[in-house]
């Protein structure tokens, strides 16, 4: 797979990876392996996504957050931007859908009233 793309780096870690998993680690070291390089962050069963997944997400979320402060971008306001990132982002997403069910809402409303008008 990785040897037609040319990717001799992610064929060798992938083969490491393989070997440590199969041969050299104990049953439980072998299960810390794969499963240390995946997060949970919703808490639910079936819902891990790999780190490097996660950590893109948050590059993403720090960056928006760094265009938002325009001219302002010193020292003090980038690592305050980035310290509150995990208390925003969730009010943020919790926002979003109370916005969402209000939209639901209020079309399932002109639904109804157009239906009795009828």
């Amino acid at each position: 797979m990785f040897h037609s793309s040319r990717r001799n780096n992610y064929a060798l870690e992938s083969l490491d990876l393989w070997l440590q998993h199969d041969f050299s680690l104990s049953p439980r070291l072998a299960a810390e392996l794969i499963w240390g390089r995946f997060v949970n962050v919703q808490g639910l069963p079936g819902r891990n996504i790999p780190n490097d997944l996660h950590m893109e997400h948050l590059n993403r979320l720090l960056k928006t957050s760094l265009q938002g402060l325009g001219a302002n971008k010193t020292e003090k306001a980038i690592i305050k931007s980035s310290k509150v990132l995990g208390v925003i982002d969730p009010v943020w997403q919790i926002l979003i859908v109370i916005i969402l069910l209000r939209m639901f809402q209020g079309v399932i409303k002109q639904q109804m009233q157009r239906k009795t008008c009828n």
